[in-house]
């Protein structure tokens, strides 16, 4: 099982990829959890605002879910609050 450390670290560095601002360095934290029968880590951030926004151009954080295989740490996709299920990367869409 790969460590917390290693998980969020896959976490960020997807997030980053994917979503603009998708990753708070501020706030993040993971758990063990099992998924469609597996075990993965679910790693918790916010969507927060660019840093170089003006406080009138803010908005507030939103709360997303990275998904990381807790065997071979490989991504599995994120959540985000508006989610109803797990967004995968292009090429790994569930079917």
């Amino acid at each position: 099982m790969i460590t917390e450390k290693e998980a969020i670290r896959i976490a960020r560095d997807n997030a980053v990829k994917l979503i603009e601002n998708g990753w708070d360095d501020k706030f993040c934290q993971a758990r063990v959890i099992v998924m469609d029968g597996g075990t993965c880590w679910e790693v918790s951030t916010n969507v927060g605002s660019p840093a170089d926004l003006d406080w009138e151009g803010a908005f507030f954080s939103s709360p997303i879910n990275y998904y990381v295989d807790a065997n071979g740490g490989a991504f599995i996709g994120y959540r985000t609050h508006r989610d109803d299920k797990i967004c995968y990367p292009k090429g790994k869409h569930k079917g």
